[in-house]
C-alpha cells in the first residue's frame, strides 16, 4: 500500500522479564509510510517499551542495538521500494545505533 504500515505486531523476548510487546512503537508505526526518517526513530520507541538488564548473556545496549536493527531492517525490506526510490535522508540522531555494526558479545574479553 504505497509503503504504508497497515498492520504491525512486534514482540520480543530477551528484552523483558518475560516476551513483551512493544506497544509504544507498535502505535508510533501503524499508519505511517516507510521512509528513512521514520525508520531512524525506531530505536527512542524502542527504548520506551523495553529497559533491558545487563547480564551474562548481552549487555542491555547490545540488545536494544540488535532489536532496532532487526525491526528496522525487517521494515526496509517491506518497504524496499519506497526506500530505494526516494533520496536518502540524514535525520538520524548522532548517537542513532540503526546502521552500526553490532559486534557480538561472546569474543568480549577472550583471546
Amino acid at each position: 500500500n504505497n509503503g504504508v504500515i497497515a498492520q504491525i505486531n512486534i514482540a520480543c523476548g530477551g528484552m523483558a522479564a518475560i516476551p513483551k510487546i512493544a506497544s509504544q512503537t507498535q502505535s508510533q508505526l501503524l499508519g505511517q509510510v516507510i521512509e528513512p526518517s521514520l525508520l531512524a526513530q525506531v530505536p527512542q520507541w524502542l527504548a520506551q517499551d523495553y529497559q533491558p538488564i545487563d547480564d551474562m548473556r548481552a549487555s542491555a545496549d547490545y540488545r536494544q542495538r540488535v532489536t532496532a536493527n532487526l525491526i528496522v531492517g525487517f521494515l526496509k525490506q517491506a518497504g524496499h521500494e519506497k526506500i530505494t526510490s526516494n533520496k536518502p535522508t540524514n535525520n538520524a540522531k548522532p548517537d542513532s545505533v540503526v546502521g552500526k555494526p553490532t559486534p557480538h558479545e561472546s569474543a568480549v574479553l577472550h583471546m
